[in-house]
This record gives structure tokens, C-alpha cells and sequence, in this order.
């Protein structure tokens, strides 16, 4: 890739690449055109991940750090690859149910397995950036905001939930979200107490910790209901 090419990436890439990749699924939901529209989004993805590389190699030459939402690469390309999975099991032909006494067992399904290995790795690839943000929040560095960290956080709650989506493992991945959330609010509300810092700052993190926890009750709710 080229300097240039990496030049006109902007993080933004991701978000109007997803748009253009539910628009063309909802234009036509068959299973071929959303095979195609899945192939496209993830050549954009592995694009952008791509270019997001150079630019971290050049700012690592002069010892900069990239902004957060650049790092946001290879998760985004992991989801891009996961809905090419599901859209590829989706398009592929089902044998026809053999009947016989003696027919063959159906072969395990392969997509599946290759589906929860791109999981693994996506939850991995979250957390390890979370982790990153985080202590970059706790030394004082000024590429990582409060905002980030919810990202960053959010990300990985619905990584670990797709991931296993079992009630158990649903409420553990949202506690631990919730967790990170208060943890946020009250990094931004010791900062208001030596610092200025905006009302809107504040009210934000305040709604993030809120919104966590009504996404653990939630989870705690449906994990209860089940037998």
C-alpha cells in the first residue's frame, strides 16, 4: 500500500463501508447478494486494516502514538470476516437428509468451527487493545479519552457476548462492562475536582455506566428466566 492510500484512509472508512454493507443486504436480502456485499465490506475492512498499519509504522518512527479509533483495525476486520462466515454458511447448499439405516454421520460443520475460532480472535484482539487504552488512560496519555475507553469497552461486551451468548456468559461479559463503565466515571470525576472539565463530559459517563447496568439487569433478567 502506498503512502498515499494510507493518507486518505480515515476511520470513518469503517462506519460508511458497514452502511454500504447493510444497504446493499437490505436492497437485496438473497442469500447470493449478501454473500457479495459481505466479500466487499471484508476486502474494505482488510484495506483499512492494512492502512492503519502504515500509518501506526510511520508515527512509531518519530515516537507517536495513533489515535484509538485507527486501532480499531483488526476487530473491525474480524467482525467484516465473521459475517462473510455466516453469510458464506448461509449461501452454501444443504445436503439433502439421508434416510437410509446405514447412511453416513453428517460431517461436523467446519464453518461453524472457523466462526468461533474468528470470534476467539476478535474477543482477543478487543481486549489486548482495551487493555492498551486503559493504561494509556492511567499514565496520562493524551491520545486516550474517557470516550475511547467505552468504545473500547463496549466492543468488547458484544465480542465476548457473540462469543458465548448463554446466559451465564452474558451476564459475566455485561458485569465486567459495567465495571469498566464506573471505573471510567469516576476517573472523569476525580479529573473535575483539579480540572475543568465539561458538563457534557461528565453527563456522558454518567449515562455510559448507566446504560451498562441496565444491560446487566437485562442479562441477569434472561439468565434467571431460562430453566
Amino acid at each position: 500500500m502506498t503512502r498515499g492510500v494510507a493518507s486518505i484512509m480515515t476511520p470513518e472508512t469503517y462506519e460508511w463501508s458497514r452502511r454500504v454493507f447493510e444497504a446493499e443486504r437490505e436492497l437485496d436480502p438473497s442469500n447470493a447478494n449478501t454473500l457479495a456485499a459481505a466479500r466487499e465490506h471484508f476486502g474494505r475492512m482488510k484495506w483499512k486494516e492494512a492502512g492503519a498499519i502504515e500509518i501506526a509504522n510511520e508515527a512509531a518512527k518519530t515516537g507517536q502514538v495513533i489515535p484509538p479509533k485507527w486501532e480499531m483495525g483488526a476487530c473491525q476486520r474480524y467482525e467484516a470476516e465473521i459475517w462473510l462466515k455466516e453469510a458464506e454458511g448461509k449461501a452454501a447448499p444443504k445436503p439433502a437428509a439421508e434416510t437410509r439405516p446405514d447412511a453416513p454421520k453428517p460431517q461436523p460443520d467446519s464453518n461453524a468451527d472457523d466462526l468461533r475460532l474468528l470470534r476467539q480472535e476478535k474477543v482477543k484482539a478487543g481486549r489486548e487493545e482495551l487493555g492498551r487504552q486503559l493504561e494509556r488512560l492511567k499514565q496520562g496519555s493524551g491520545t486516550t479519552s474517557a470516550p475511547d475507553v467505552y468504545e473500547w469497552s463496549k466492543w468488547v461486551f458484544e465480542a465476548e457476548r457473540e462469543l458465548d451468548p448463554s446466559g451465564a456468559g452474558t451476564v459475566k461479559a455485561a458485569r465486567e462492562h459495567v465495571e469498566r463503565m464506573k471505573a471510567n466515571e469516576a476517573r472523569v470525576t476525580q479529573i473535575a475536582k483539579v480540572k475543568q472539565v465539561k458538563p457534557l463530559d461528565l453527563q456522558q459517563v454518567a449515562y455510559q455506566r448507566v446504560e451498562a447496568e441496565i444491560w446487566l439487569k437485562e442479562a441477569e433478567a434472561r439468565a434467571a428466566a431460562k430453566p
